[in-house]
């Protein structure tokens, strides 16, 4: 009964209004890998077949700023610029370096905020979407750098969530135990057994020290980059 209330909630918000939609993916790119790129393909496709009303305009790529302090991050100069590359043959995806570039780290809601504010007069009855894999949420269905204001705001009207399952993350019981998600699952659309794989930057940074193919893993170009910028040793 829980699954099948979560399906006609989203049905009845989304089946009559028709919107323009960009999915955000944000992250430290450390490097960008080609799992990544896959990701916003499967966000977009699925929206594409399953929510006629909802129109994927774009996708934006937002690198992490460098006060981040991640460890391995790099540079954000040459993160933004390994993006661009690994989005240069795509016609709807692209990069937003304005997280990257701010003076100070920015919460994933002003990123947010400054996408909308900036793109408002492009596209028609906005929405922002953020994509991401349900594994960054807790036990207790919460993420640590998030606020709960934060929160409310990123499932406000203009915005919402894109949640992948993955790493045998388990969305209904994640949605359950956060009561901001329990109560918005309107603004919240569940990609189940999406067909992800188990590439991750710390993985590529690992095989590349080791000597490892990575061919696999990262865009040629990036790959490419590394190497000519020594950007991992």
């Amino acid at each position: 009964m829980r699954i099948l209330s979560l399906i006609i909630a989203v049905i009845s918000i989304f089946a009559g209004e028709v919107r323009d939609i960009i999915l955000v993916a944000n992250g430290s790119f450390s490097p960008i890998t080609v799992e990544h790129i896959h990701i916003m393909e499967l966000a977009k496709e699925y929206l594409n077949e399953n929510y006629p009303n909802l129109k994927v305009v774009a996708g934006l790529l937002s690198p992490v700023n460098d006060a981040y302090r991640k460890p391995e991050l790099m540079k954000s100069k040459h993160r933004i610029e390994m993006a661009k590359l690994a989005v240069a043959n795509s016609d709807w995806l692209s990069v937003d370096s304005w997280e990257a570039e701010q003076e100070e780290y920015k919460p994933t809601v002003k990123v947010l905020e400054h996408m909308l504010e900036s793109n408002k007069g492009k596209y028609n009855n906005l929405r922002i979407m953020l994509v991401c894999g349900a594994d960054i949420f807790d036990t207790k269905g919460q993420v640590r750098s998030w606020s709960d204001e934060s929160l409310k705001s990123l499932v406000s009207s203009d915005y919402g969530i894109v949640m992948l399952s993955r790493d045998g993350s388990d969305i209904e019981d994640i949605l359950r135990k956060n009561p901001i998600l329990d109560n918005s699952r309107d603004k919240i659309i569940v990609l189940k057994d999406s067909e992800t794989k188990p590439i991750s930057s710390s993985l590529v940074r690992k095989n590349f020290k080791l000597g490892l193919d990575v061919s696999e893993m990262v865009d040629p170009k990036v790959e490419q980059y590394l190497k000519d910028n020594e950007l991992i040793s």
